[in-house]
């Protein structure tokens, strides 16, 4: 009866360390699930609104278009915070703004890369939107993406710019 005893003993004992490794397997598995549903949420967008002054603001594209041949970086930095989604419905704002960013991109895109690279408050996906949408067929694209590859920014705004600039050119094709 004895060994009955201890090979049942010796049973239970194994069974509770298989569940001891099971259970640890399941919350190994939980966790991992735990983790990949946690990811980082990307938040959306907030542009900063220090900058509601230049939101859709004809000023700042009349600024921008009169000294489209002497443009500093105040003015571009201006131009590209007038950039914003409540500007959807102002139809003279978005294609006067359209026709201006290829213009800025083209006479200024070491400012226009710049600013883009370093100032976060600005609503870039807005920005690379109006790149990939342009209003007309008149911008020379190829011209542009040169001289944005040439600019002396940093590879990723570069490369994110250049990016939308070919998805225009496509579409004018």
């Amino acid at each position: 009866m004895k060994p009955l005893i201890q090979i049942l003993i010796s049973i239970v004992l194994i069974s509770c360390g298989d569940k001891q490794s099971a259970n640890k397997e399941v919350n190994t598995e939980i966790n991992q699930k735990k983790k990949e549903t946690n990811l980082p949420i990307k938040e959306e967008f907030k542009p900063d609104s220090s900058y509601v002054e230049f939101w859709c603001s004809i000023e700042v594209l009349k600024k921008t278009s009169e000294n489209i041949n002497k443009l500093d970086l105040v003015t571009v930095a201006e131009f590209l915070a007038s950039f914003h989604n409540e500007c959807a419905n102002n139809v003279e704002f978005l294609e006067w703004s359209n026709e201006l960013l290829f213009e800025v991109a083209k006479n200024k895109p070491d400012f226009l890369l710049q600013i883009l690279n370093k100032n976060d408050s600005l609503d870039k996906d807005l920005i690379k939107s109006e790149f990939e949408n342009p209003i007309h067929d008149g911008f020379d694209i190829n011209d542009i993406i040169e001289k944005i590859e040439m600019s002396n920014s940093s590879e990723e705004i570069k490369e994110e710019i250049t990016e939308s600039l070919k998805i225009a050119k496509s579409k004018l094709e």
